[in-house]
């Protein structure tokens, strides 16, 4: 693995990520550490922990995905491809070709609302 593929073990990342959500509330800093610490407790101590942990950590990406800007996005497309005329044996990558297809024709006529940028992406 290079050098520059170990960025999350910087410490930096993780206080970046945590100062602003956990320096209001030290309730929420207790319950990060006790996440953290019940991950690592059961990937030493239990023959399934490493799954459990596994499970954890996807759902904890599942949700952080809710907060990205690229989730609006792929939300637009998932509903345009519940059209009653959506046809239905494409295989997934076709659906989100049609679906992207479908919206960019919808945001020219102006009937599908562009997310709103963040100051950030601007």
């Amino acid at each position: 693995m290079k050098d520059d593929q170990k960025w999350w073990r910087d410490d930096s990342v993780w206080l970046d990520l945590f100062n602003p959500a956990l320096r209001e509330d030290s309730s929420k800093a207790e319950r990060a550490a006790k996440l953290l610490h019940c991950l690592l407790v059961d990937i030493e101590n239990n023959p399934q922990g490493s799954m459990r942990a596994l499970e954890c950590l996807e759902n904890g990406f599942r949700l952080a995905f809710s907060f990205t800007p690229t989730y609006r996005t792929c939300l637009i497309l998932f509903q345009a491809s519940l059209d009653n005329d959506f046809p239905r044996d494409l295989d997934s990558m076709e659906r989100v070709v049609e679906a992207a297809k479908r919206v960019k024709v919808e945001l020219k006529r102006g009937l599908v609302s562009r997310p709103k940028r963040s100051r950030e992406d601007e």
